[in-house]
């Protein structure tokens, strides 16, 4: 299982691996009805919010007008962590302005996956986005997600939640009515 998420600051990468990495893994072992989580993981952070920006070291290998660099560039050593894997990907072409790379860094890797690997399916996964005909900024995964959870929150708006019992709250005013000639939900 390969897990991209966002939205994590350096300080909470703790956090995650604590909390979030391992409620997945329970959750994980619950559905196969084991102790364990017999799933390998690989979970990455993407970052958008730092003060990095890449140029390119000849204006000849810039593709547009304000010399960024090209789309698929990767920046994997000097300004990156010297033992683990994190690096710098510029996956698109920048429209307009200095294109900000995505900072990615992996957390967790059980599936053993080389940085090779993990930066070029990275960049693949950013040609995968259904509403926009070229590749975005960051992985599809997490575009998705975040539709997800902009839609979800839509849903339960203004509807009082008991967060002691979530289970009771989604059997009980969670259930999505859905038109029995569509029956496709839409994020």
């Amino acid at each position: 299982m390969l897990i991209y998420t966002d939205g994590v600051s350096e300080g909470q990468l703790a956090q995650v691996i604590n909390y979030e990495l391992f409620a997945i893994k329970e959750a994980i072992a619950q559905l196969e009805n084991t102790k364990t989580c017999m799933v390998p993981i690989t979970f990455l952070v993407v970052q958008k919010r730092h003060h990095i920006r890449l140029f390119p070291t000849d204006m000849r290998n810039s593709d547009d007008r304000n010399f960024n660099v090209q789309a698929g560039t990767i920046v994997d050593s000097e300004i990156t962590h010297p033992t683990q894997i994190d690096f710098y990907l510029v996956s698109h072409a920048s429209i307009q302005g200095t294109a900000r790379p995505t900072k990615y860094r992996c957390i967790w890797n059980e599936n053993g996956m080389h940085e090779d690997e993990i930066e070029e399916l990275t960049y693949y996964l950013c040609h995968l986005f259904a509403r926009c005909t070229r590749s975005v900024s960051y992985p599809a995964p997490t575009y998705y997600a975040h539709l997800a959870a902009f839609r979800a929150r839509a849903l339960i708006h203004n509807v009082d939640l008991d967060l002691t019992n979530l289970q009771k709250e989604q059997d009980k005013k969670l259930n999505l009515q859905l038109n029995e000639n569509s029956p496709m939900f839409f994020v």
